[in-house]
């Protein structure tokens, strides 16, 4: 893993503004080495679109880097639907952390 450069830091910022203007957030589990984030799904009710950043156990988790990472694939639409069932964005994104370790 290496550190952000700066073009990177740039982008993360700017994607971070992104998100939160989408109602989105990123959660995170140092534990797993899982970084998710989540949106509502604009298009369809009830629904969440998620990227994921996944820290192998053999490196060094960073918490900017994971978020680099699943920004990077939320940014370029590689998403995964996921039904809330009746759960929030926050409980989602955190049982996805847990269930990918």
């Amino acid at each position: 893993m290496d550190k952000l450069n700066e073009y990177q830091k740039q982008e993360r910022k700017a994607w971070k503004q992104e998100l939160t203007m989408a109602n989105g957030m990123i959660a995170q589990n140092r534990e797993t080495g899982v970084t998710v984030v989540i949106t509502p799904n604009d298009k369809i009710g009830g629904f969440a679109n998620i990227s994921i950043a996944y820290c192998s156990p053999g490196d060094k988790f960073s918490r900017k880097y994971g978020e680099y990472i699943a920004l990077l694939r939320w940014e370029n639409g590689e998403r995964i639907l996921v039904p809330l069932n009746g759960y929030t964005l926050a409980q989602v994104a955190y049982n996805v952390t847990r269930i990918l370790a």
